[in-house]
């Protein structure tokens, strides 16, 4: 099962749960209502800063939300850094300060140095790489938690 297909059973999952139609997600999280229900039909992945808004209505880790881990926690998350901190971070604690030692090749050169300047974000499929690599949660490389 793919990051798109989990996304989606997981949304279908919260949105019973919590008694949401797709309009009503919408109204309470200024989601366009075209792009919930291309979520929940799972056509598409979301931009991070609107998966942010999910997770956080929903008050569940990233992770859980694509499907990553099992484990629910209904919690608040604090942004204690943001993704240019934490990467930056990373990269220094795992001395990959350079692409040449960064060690992953399915992410391209000039990506990894707009993250490193700040210039852009990854997309869902190199943020669930970038957790893989560092052996990170994707709320721990986004600054949501500390662990």
């Amino acid at each position: 099962m793919n990051i798109l297909s989990k996304l989606s059973d997981t949304l279908k999952e919260l949105m019973l749960i919590n008694d949401l139609t797709e309009q009503t997600l919408a109204e309470q999280t200024g989601i366009p209502i075209a792009c919930i229900s291309v979520y929940v039909r799972g056509l598409q992945l979301p931009y991070i800063d609107t998966l942010l808004k999910l997770a956080d209505y929903f008050k569940c880790s990233v992770d859980y939300l694509l499907g990553l881990t099992d484990n629910f926690c209904k919690k608040d998350y604090n942004y204690s850094s943001t993704f240019l901190q934490r990467f930056n971070e990373l990269l220094v604690t795992n001395n990959c300060t350079t692409y040449k030692k960064f060690g992953i090749n399915e992410i391209s050169k000039s990506s990894f140095y707009e993250w490193k300047r700040g210039k852009s974000l990854p997309t869902l499929e190199n943020l669930v790489k970038l957790a893989q690599h560092f052996n990170r949660s994707i709320d721990f490389i986004l600054g949501r938690t500390d662990y």
